[in-house]
């Protein structure tokens, strides 16, 4: 199994008068995205920068696999659609703790838990 990014984006029939919850099939494509976290598909993501796209890291065999996966979703095509693919680095691995990621990516110990809590700000800020 490889390691991806997945950026994914509005589709055609998203209506910007509403906000995304409000949208049409929100609650199917949310029960979709839910289960993909339960079956250990989407090892993380949600909505990043504006709200207009979302960013998830998922595990698969390959490109074909995620794009078969996602074509399962109630919203795709028209309430989300696929927008990039990127695959993890060869030799690369995916960071799995706040230890590892502490010691790898921030230089003190306060960067991280800025970082970390920016993450979480924003994310209960989508939630309100």
């Amino acid at each position: 199994m490889t390691n991806f990014a997945v950026r994914l984006v509005h589709g055609p029939g998203r209506d910007p008068s509403r906000q995304i919850r409000e949208q049409d099939g929100w609650d199917e494509h949310a029960a979709f995205m839910d289960g993909l976290v339960d079956d250990g598909f989407v090892i993380l993501g949600g909505p990043v920068g504006d709200g207009e796209q979302t960013l998830h890291a998922v595990e698969a065999a390959d490109e074909n696999e995620i794009e078969a996966r996602l074509a399962e979703d109630p919203g795709h095509g028209d309430l989300v659609r696929l927008e990039e693919l990127i695959r993890q680095a060869p030799g690369a691995h995916p960071i799995k703790s706040t230890n590892e990621l502490r010691s790898d990516a921030f230089e003190a110990d306060e960067e991280l838990d800025e970082f970390l809590a920016y993450v979480t700000e924003s994310r209960h800020a989508d939630l309100a």
